[in-house]
């Protein structure tokens, strides 16, 4: 049974909690406990902290974006119907809603934090888009098996892999009938 929690988005009044979160990836840690108040004050990113008993278990940061998917992955995954048939569109960036950041607190893994939080994200996308185009929800996830395959569960798609950041960039799309437009 997943955990419960509470969220509130990112503040000053949480910094002692923040300082005191760890998911056991440095860069991730770093991005919450040094940039992620910045980023969210001046929204180039939003953050929001889930809570249990008035501990940080994890968070999540997105943010609004545009990702390149060429022609090959697009007939790989399977969206050739689901995107722009016109060529001038098919060479353009595609809008996604960003998953920039995801942590969970080495703690409270494995309770259905991460999965709670991205289908939280996955509601969004589908709730914006009756407003503002989007055709993906994108993420950056390390080349390890157990998140890569985590994120596959939830039905991303990897469409590249960068050896060099050590991420495997990966897809959500978003099928128009999703949307009732009626």
């Amino acid at each position: 049974m997943p955990l419960e929690f509470d969220f509130d988005y990112i503040s000053e009044e949480y910094k002692e909690q923040i300082m005191r979160f760890d998911c056991g990836k440095d860069a991730v840690n770093e991005f919450l406990q040094d940039h992620a108040f910045e980023l969210h004050q001046c929204n180039f990113c939003i953050t929001k902290l889930f809570f249990k008993d008035d501990e940080i278990v994890g968070f999540i940061s997105t943010r609004l974006g545009e990702v390149a998917v060429n022609s090959r992955d697009i007939n790989r995954l399977g969206l050739a119907g689901t995107l722009p048939t016109n060529p001038y569109y098919r060479n353009q960036k595609y809008p996604i809603v960003h998953i920039q950041f995801l942590g969970v607190d080495n703690r409270y893994k494995r309770n259905g934090i991460a999965r709670q939080a991205v289908s939280e994200v996955l509601g969004m996308a589908i709730n914006l888009i009756e407003n503002i185009g989007c055709n993906f929800v994108y993420l950056e996830s390390y080349l390890d098996d157990e998140p890569i395959k985590f994120y596959e569960s939830l039905g991303f798609f990897e469409i590249e892999r960068d050896e060099e950041l050590g991420v495997a960039k990966m897809l959500f799309s978003i099928p128009p009938q999703y949307i009732d437009y009626e």
